[in-house]
């Protein structure tokens, strides 16, 4: 949440890195449709139909965990949401 939008981002560690890329920004209301897809080498974001791939450092199927959304420190969302998670 920044500037009154919020910024959806792919986010993924590699090798101890961080890496985040902004995917799109949505206002209060709106409705997105996001996608995480696990390749052998790449992760897949989707949001809307858009994909991005970021690299993947690892190899096999190790446990992965979702990172719920993220205000930042201990702020709290900046107003109601319903978020609705579909595990695939």
């Amino acid at each position: 949440w920044y500037n009154n939008i919020f910024h959806i981002n792919a986010f993924v560690h590699n090798n101890g890195d961080m890496l985040i890329q902004e995917m799109t920004t949505a206002k209060p209301k709106d409705t997105i449709h996001c996608r995480i897809t696990c390749l052998s080498s790449t992760y897949q974001f989707e949001v809307n139909g858009v994909v991005t791939e970021i690299a993947r450092h690892c190899s096999g199927s190790y446990t992965r965990y979702m990172l719920y959304p993220y205000f930042g420190g201990d702020e709290a969302a900046p107003n109601a949401m319903k978020i609705q998670i579909q595990n695939l």
